[in-house]
């Protein structure tokens, strides 16, 4: 069986709004449901763009 959950770490990380970096993370294997959802949002129907956003905030567990 192969991973479905992968450990990644950003190279500036990420600052939240209460002041913490954050730097490492975990996601996980996009579905299918995670990349058919977003179309019907209507960001992505503004912005296609916005899809990655939408998929990435899906996929990333922590």
């Amino acid at each position: 069986m192969f991973p479905t959950e992968f450990e990644f770490e950003l190279p500036k990380g990420y600052l939240d709004g209460d002041g913490n970096l954050h730097r490492h993370g975990l996601m996980r294997l996009a579905t299918a449901i995670d990349e058919v959802a977003p179309l019907r949002d209507p960001r992505v129907k503004a912005n296609p763009a916005y899809a990655t956003v939408i998929i990435l905030a899906r996929v990333i567990t922590s």
